[in-house]
């Protein structure tokens, strides 16, 4: 299998063009971390890096490596003479778009090479809009434990959300249809719509002619579900992930822990049996709605959050139907951690070059990796190559 890495895909989504060219922001961030997707691939697959180059996934040579020698020795390239090891390669898309489809189709054609790649339709466009988990929340609500007034809305003009606003006793938050990780969201007070925010409604509706609003939450805990769609339209839970935002809403690190002492963090705060029903909700709207579309993985995002005394649960945040940064980390956990240990992942941004290389020799000396039993017991590891010029640093910690 070959996999390819492309971030902020919910934007060429939206944009719909194969010839799509995302913003500078996210080409960087493609070319830095380009190699993530050999952390949940399997030995024998396969990497397209941002410049069309193959790498081969050597995840246990690179962390041997690296307890030798704490320096990233990541695999070269292949040669183009070996490219007929990847004729009629499955290739997995980090997010699949139109853009993405057509670049490695372009890829495959000036090598001469016959690779099964995903298709793209329509309604899987649709099926990446917000609204899709808006659909799910609505027959969440049935549960007699979830609040029906979580329900987002949605609006075509700013007079109408300013409408809403003056009818309202509380914050909203409002976000665009098609962006994701906390990109696309805007805190409004209850009171008359300033100069600045009306600019900014106006750019998202110009775009997207619609944005939601609904009630801004006390939030006390982010987490998601993971789940994959098979090819006989089997739906596998894949386990819990439990993150961090920053008060932007904001995607910030991912917490390494097995998955007993992840759902024993949700569970302090709902019951384990509503978590089951939700479970089964989820899974019965994506057999439903998502499955005769789509194949691969589908991660839920859900919070936890505080109403008065009591704590109540967001069971439908968003739905990403692509790979995310919860699921790597699932997998980091699964195959390279040791159970008795734990950790964060997280992907830093520096804005001068240099920055992240001098951190990188840091987190070498101050966090020595260690390794028993083909796990890592402690220490530090860049998932992707560090240089002068990275700007984007993908990385775990793990303590014992």
């Amino acid at each position: 299998m070959i996999h390819y890495f492309n971030p902020g895909h919910e934007t060429a989504v939206l944009n719909k063009s194969k010839y799509y060219q995302p913003a500078a922001n996210q080409v960087k961030m493609q070319s830095d971390l380009t190699y993530l997707p050999a952390w949940y691939a399997q030995p024998d697959d396969f990497v397209l890096t941002d410049d069309e180059s193959i790498l081969p996934v050597s995840i246990p040579e690179l962390l041997l490596e690296l307890q030798n020698n704490s320096s990233c020795v990541f695999p070269n390239a292949l040669n183009e003479s070996d490219y007929f090891r990847l004729e009629k390669q499955k290739v997995e898309i980090w997010g699949r778009s139109p853009k993405s489809i057509h670049s490695i189709q372009q890829f495959g054609e000036k090598h001469n090479l016959s690779l099964d790649i995903p298709q793209w339709s329509d309604a899987i466009g649709l099926l990446n809009a917000r609204t899709t988990a808006r659909d799910c929340l609505q027959t969440l609500i049935e549960l007699p434990e979830i609040e029906s007034d979580i329900i987002p809305h949605y609006y075509n003009s700013v007079e109408k959300i300013e409408e809403k606003l003056l009818q309202s006793h509380n914050s909203l938050l409002l976000k665009s249809p098609y962006s994701s990780s906390g990109r696309g969201l805007l805190w409004l007070p209850p009171i008359e719509l300033d100069r600045s925010s009306k600019q900014i409604i106006s750019g998202m509706l110009r775009k997207q002619q619609e944005v939601s609003l609904e009630p801004a939450l006390d939030k006390a805990l982010d987490f998601s579900m993971h789940y994959e769609i098979k090819e006989d339209k089997t739906i596998l839970f894949k386990g819990f992930s439990l993150f961090r935002t920053n008060n932007k809403g904001a995607y910030e690190y991912t917490i390494l822990n097995t998955q007993v002492k992840q759902k024993s963090e949700i569970t302090r705060y709902i019951t384990e049996d509503l978590l089951s029903r939700v479970k089964d909700r989820h899974q019965e709207f994506i057999k439903e709605r998502i499955s005769p579309y789509y194949i691969g993985n589908v991660g839920v995002d859900m919070l936890i959050y505080r109403l008065g005394s009591r704590y109540k649960l967001q069971p439908c945040v968003e739905i990403n139907l692509r790979k995310s940064m919860g699921y790597l980390s699932l997998c980091l956990y699964d195959r390279y951690v040791s159970e008795s240990s734990k950790g964060i992942y997280r992907v830093d941004y520096a804005k001068n070059e240099g920055e992240i290389q001098i951190k990188h020799e840091q987190l070498i000396q101050e966090h020595p990796l260690i390794i028993t039993d083909q796990k890592i017991v402690s220490g530090y590891v860049s998932l992707c190559p560090v240089k002068y010029d990275t700007k984007y640093h993908a990385y775990i910690l793990i303590e014992s």
